[in-house]
């Protein structure tokens, strides 16, 4: 199987939250969270991945290490080091991809208005 890096340039994550990852063994989930050799929880943390200039976005989980349970606000900005990707398929059962990183680093969210604020904006909005 061949691993891809990829080139996050020209694309933005946003935090949609985080599982504890497992591996499987005879098609069984092994009972234990994955852990580096460092011993470092594996994570598998979901995200919305946006292409402006293509005007496309889609869904992903990247598998990463992390020492403890990370927390994210949801649509936070989330920044990944080494991210890579490794297309598979399975003997005509089934293709996708696995997506790795060897880090990432939470940003701060933007501060969102209110929903009253929006909603007065809203009303006013061309009225003067």
């Amino acid at each position: 199987m061949r691993t891809i890096p990829v080139d996050t340039n020209a694309l933005e994550f946003r935090w949609a939250g985080a599982t504890a990852h497992h591996n499987y063994e005879d098609g069984e989930k092994v009972a234990n969270q994955t852990v580096t050799t460092n011993g470092e929880r594996v994570w598998k943390i979901r995200c919305v991945v946006v292409n402006r200039a293509a005007e496309e976005f889609g869904d992903i989980t990247v598998v990463v290490p992390h020492g403890g349970e990370p927390a994210g606000q949801f649509e936070s900005p989330i920044t990944f080091t080494g991210l890579q990707v490794k297309p598979w398929a399975i003997d005509g059962r089934g293709s996708g991809q696995s997506w790795t990183a060897e880090s990432f680093t939470l940003d701060a969210p933007a501060p969102r208005p209110s929903t009253r604020t929006r909603t007065m904006a809203a009303a006013t909005n061309g009225a003067g």
